[in-house]
């Protein structure tokens, strides 16, 4: 049986006929306008990476914040579209599709990342499963913000190497919006995006309300898209083939929002997501005659939130969330006409799901002394989450290679902004203790697959992360700002419980004994904050224990393939400089009013203890930056971009594995642009990778040799148009 891919709609003439009827439309005149003064990333807030609110200027470390008009001007439709500028964060897949996030060099289950402050499902790579942590609508998105480093102190578990975290829109950006001029109950936003990389159609669609004391939002979001397209366009089949495999793929999204004022003070909202992606590729790389790869992910999330800011004793604001989600993984490999040893149709399944309740308490108290100002965060979470997993296939029928588990994490944490009236100086002790307990549950599936161990037990330990943080203004332009903070992640399921084997093959043994991981990192820098130019540098020692890694013992003749088991190995370092700038050019010429530079860079390195000798850590990468140039008309009518993106080579002294795959360095050009046709109509369009180079993210060149056929089909996308209208009712 042969699979072929769905043919794709007429795309490139829908975009035509599109175009030329929005430059029909009648021209939105706003020369009166009075102009717009230009924010810079300083001037950004901080909506949940910090327990108190406070803009990137008064924040302690480094934290990138990002809006959803940035992700809306840059047409970005991925998790690798968001960080496309981002030097500090990457993310793996390339055009095979979004992977795993790294920040400064640490990635996976090792980052925390959360929406409206729901944990998001671990990755869990075992055997052909290699389930997404990626399932996030951008046009139901009001900010992403990163810490670009250990934040246990205010996040708990997970966070050893940073924090992503999502902000869903409410109610409010829609009923509050600028655009509403006429302040109306209603109000609401129709969004379509062309992306030319994946031949994808996203279409969105948002709506809300407010009625007296009741405010309401629903946002509903469907994209239908192929492959991404690689400069090389080859029909070969096989390891050897460099284009990207045949690929249909279907996403969806919708998100309810309630929110209801009790009275003067108090407030109940109510959440409700829920998203979909359907993936369904012709495996034409393989040297099997006939595969098809099929990838099924579902999240969905119900929250309830309450708060009371009217004042006590004991809180100014109070905020008290439960969460439910549920996240499934469903990958399924289909061979037809398979040779040895299946003779036939094969089919060999692979599931993983994980279900998460919690429930979070936070409160806040201003204080005023004679010479200081006290911002107090303090809280309580509790979190319960069933992790399973399961294999099916068509030759040995279903088995789970580790027992279903169940993890219970109690954490408690206070925080407090101090202020010097006198001074400006702001300093931030805070503490969080966190206690878990990760408990193997064996059932009749596990106990019929044959286990090494019938229960491997349970894993249980305690962690206190501490952080202190500074930031003083040196004078009115200058701010110093450093901290240190400490990150910890518990054990994931299968490094704790992974325990199955065949004679004559391999065996995994269980290892309930891991402690977490933890790190310890240092940060110090500077900001410049005055006459149109804003930068930041910052410098950065991260040092982490008890990294869990995988051992393997080849002296057991019985197992000629290997015994595996996790356990804790590393100790690694990993620290760099990081730079950012924003500079508005018409600040110190009024010739260039309007023209804005900016540029960022990133530069890490790190190193690991294997056996008494440092090796380099291959998650790091290689030196990159960022430059623009931009452009925005006065009255903020029009404007345009172009943007160079640069990374550069890794050289052999940098990688633990001279077979690894070292792609050289690159430089690719964008050019975007938008237009405010009229007050509610927006277009944003834009030329990605100009050039039409052929080029390797690290992230996405460290997972293959340099052996590897066909590595151009793990290239980023070639030359692409990127087209997206906006309209605000």
């Amino acid at each position: 049986m042969m699979i072929v891919a769905k043919p794709l709609p007429p795309y490139s003439l829908w975009v035509a006929t599109l175009t030329a009827g929005i430059f029909c439309l009648p021209s939105y005149a706003a020369e009166n306008e009075t102009p717009k003064a230009n924010a810079t990333f300083l001037d950004q807030l901080i909506i949940n990476a910090s327990p108190v609110s406070q803009t990137n200027q008064q924040s302690d470390s480094a934290i990138t914040s990002l809006s959803y008009d940035q992700l809306a001007t840059e047409n970005a439709t991925s998790v690798s579209d968001i960080f496309r500028y981002t030097p500090s964060v990457s993310v793996s897949g390339g055009a095979q599709g979004d992977g795993l996030i790294t920040i400064r060099g640490i990635s996976g289950n090792r980052v925390l990342i959360a929406v409206d402050g729901v944990k998001q499902a671990k990755n869990l790579s075992w055997s052909s499963l290699n389930s997404s942590r990626n399932l996030i609508d951008i046009n139901a998105l009001k900010q992403v913000e990163v810490i670009s480093g250990p934040a246990s102190a205010s996040f708990g578990s997970d966070a050893l190497g940073g924090l992503v975290y999502y902000t869903t829109k409410d109610p409010s950006d829609f009923l509050d919006n600028p655009s509403n001029t006429a302040n109306q109950s209603t109000a609401g936003q129709y969004r379509v995006i062309y992306n030319g990389a994946n031949k994808g159609l996203s279409n969105s669609i948002s709506l809300a309300g407010r009625n007296d004391s009741l405010e309401g939002m629903l946002i509903y979001t469907y994209e239908d898209a192929s492959e991404k397209q690689t400069p090389v366009d080859d029909s070969a089949q096989g390891s050897a083939r460099r284009s990207t495999d045949p690929k249909d793929t279907q996403n969806e999204s919708v998100l309810a929002k309630l929110k209801y004022q009790l009275d003067e003070h108090q407030a109940v909202k109510i959440s409700a997501e829920h998203l979909s992606s359907d993936d369904d590729t012709q495996v034409l790389s393989s040297n099997s005659q006939d595969e098809q790869f099929l990838d099924i992910e579902r999240r969905q999330r119900l929250s309830a939130e309450y708060t009371n800011d009217k004042a006590t004793r004991f809180y100014d604001e109070l905020t008290v969330t439960v969460d439910w989600q549920k996240t499934t993984n469903d990958q399924t490999q289909k061979f037809y006409n398979a040779g040895a040893p299946y003779f036939g149709d094969y089919v060999y399944d692979a599931d993983y799901d994980e279900t998460t309740r919690d429930l979070k308490l936070s409160l806040q108290k201003d204080l005023d002394f004679s010479t200081t100002a006290h911002q107090v965060s303090y809280g309580l979470s509790y979190e319960q989450t069933l992790f399973e997993q399961q294999r099916t296939s068509s030759l040995s029928g279903t088995n789970r290679s580790m027992p279903r588990a169940e993890s219970k994490l109690v954490g408690i944490w206070a925080q407090d902004l101090i202020e010097w009236y006198d001074s400006g100086l702001r300093v931030t002790p805070g503490i969080r203790y966190d206690a878990y307990t990760v408990d193997a549950q064996p059932d009749a599936a596990y106990l019929a697959s044959n286990p090494i161990e019938l229960d491997p037990g349970t894993n249980t330990d305690q962690k206190i992360s501490l952080k202190l943080g500074v930031n003083y203004p040196i004078t009115d332009a200058v701010t110093v700002f450093g901290q240190f903070a400490q990150g910890f992640k518990t054990p994931d399921m299968d490094q704790l419980f992974a325990n199955y084997g065949r004679t004559g093959a391999y065996q995994f043994i269980a290892n309930s004994n891991l402690k977490p991981e933890s790190s310890n990192s240092l940060e110090f820098g500077f900001r410049y904050n005055h006459a149109g130019i804003s930068g930041e540098v910052v410098a950065f020692y991260n040092d982490y224990k008890n990294f869990i890694d995988e051992t393997i013992d080849y002296s057991n003749s019985s197992y000629p393939y290997g015994i595996y088991q996790q356990t804790n190995l590393k100790g690694a370092v990993i620290k760099g400089v990081e730079f950012k700038t924003q500079w508005d050019l018409g600040m110190t010429q009024q010739a260039l009013r309007g023209l804005s530079l900016n540029a960022s860079l990133a530069y890490a390195t790190g190193t690991y203890d294997e056996s008494g000798e440092s090796q380099p850590i291959d998650s790091v990468s290689p030196l990159s930056g960022v430059l623009g140039l931009h452009y925005d008309h006065p009255n903020q009518q029009w404007g345009s971009s172009v943007i160079v993106t640069a990374a550069k080579g890794k050289s052999a002294n940098d990688v633990s594995d001279s077979a690894t795959f070292r792609p050289a360095g690159y430089g690719v050009i964008d050019l975007a642009g938008y237009y405010q046709w009229t007050p509610s109509l927006r277009i944003d369009a834009g030329v990605y990778n100009l050039s039409d180079k052929t080029y390797w993210q690290w992230d996405t060149a460290r997972d293959h040799t340099q052996s590897t056929s066909g590595l151009e089909r793990f290239a980023e996308s070639g030359r692409h148009l990127r087209l997206g209208l906006t309209y605000n009712f």
